[in-house]
């Protein structure tokens, strides 16, 4: 009885096979790995963008939670705890980021790098530590977020009521207007609105908010007197 001759690859099909499978290995590499590089600049733009975005908002909704708060001065007279000046604020929020719906000191400003180019750093202490009392009082601010690492044509702007300095002020027609600078330690009125401008990474922010105004004016319970 014959038995039948099995037939196998030879070595010269063998080979063939190896230099053809390296082949498509090496193209299916390439192929992934540009399409890996795509989809991580991409994926990775869009999350930078979300993750500024909603950065951004979080900081935002801080500001937006300034209220009239109020602390007392060296001579004991009440006063509304906000001072702006032309490189940042310093206020106290009722909505913060370390604990949100809780009050906090907060303030943001302009601060220089290294390289002598500027950030813009956001900070707070939360109250359910310190409570504020005194204008006076030395704030240690334990929360610390840089809003942008590199930014340029910084402008703070406080939009509010110009204090009169007539004896009548209570029965003259209230002026509002735009400050660089306001400080409502001095002034006892606080500001209704704040404008931040800055540009980063060619891009431009403008940022106007909305605060809480008083239920009642301070002045009316207190002097200007410092």
């Amino acid at each position: 009885m014959a038995l039948k001759r099995s037939h196998g690859f030879t070595l010269i099909e063998m080979l063939i096979s190896m230099v053809l499978l390296m082949g498509i290995i090496a193209v299916s590499s390439f192929a992934y790995s540009q399409f890996s590089r795509f989809w991580d600049g991409r994926v990775g733009h869009f999350y930078k963008t979300f993750y500024d975005i909603r950065h951004h908002d979080i900081i935002k909704t801080a500001i937006s939670g300034i209220t009239p708060y109020v602390a007392f001065n060296t001579k004991g007279h009440p006063r509304y705890y906000f001072e702006g000046k032309t490189t940042g604020f310093v206020a106290v929020s009722g909505d913060s980021i370390s604990q949100p719906g809780k009050a906090a000191v907060i303030r943001i400003f302009v601060e220089q790098n290294n390289d002598f180019s500027y950030k813009l750093v956001y900070q707070e202490s939360p109250m359910d530590k310190q409570l504020l009392t005194r204008t006076d009082q030395a704030i240690e601010y334990t929360y610390t977020v840089v809003v942008d690492k590199q930014i340029s044509d910084v402008e703070f702007n406080y939009y509010g009521e110009e204090k009169s300095d007539s004896s009548q002020e209570a029965y003259q027609r209230k002026v509002y207007r735009w400050f660089s600078e306001f400080n409502s330690l001095a002034t006892m009125i606080p500001p209704e609105k704040i404008q931040l401008k800055w540009s980063a990474n060619d891009r431009e922010y403008h940022w106007l908010i909305e605060l809480t105004s008083p239920i009642f004016p301070l002045s009316r319970y207190s002097t200007t007197d410092e």
